[in-house]
């Protein structure tokens, strides 16, 4: 699902396809939204999503699931 992030994406939580909440939406730049992920989000889950060693990453479109009023829900990684 394609999705134009909006500054009311900012500071919601990010959650995995079983509902972990892996991070949040930290910014939102021209409808792209930079994740920064939790500290203790799992090995995979951060490689897959492609965190840079300052924790952050480009939530791509392809990942995105669905974003609602709370929370941004990405696909099976």
């Amino acid at each position: 699902m394609a999705h134009d992030f909006t500054p009311d994406d900012v500071s919601k939580p990010v959650l995995d396809s079983e509902g972990n909440e892996i991070g949040e939406v930290s910014d939102v730049v021209d409808g792209e939204a930079r994740l920064t992920a939790d500290p203790d989000a799992p090995d995979e889950v951060r490689q897959a999503l492609d965190v840079d060693d300052t924790g952050s990453a480009t939530l791509e479109s392809h990942r995105v699931d669905g974003v609602t009023d709370d929370a941004v829900r990405l696909n099976k990684l």
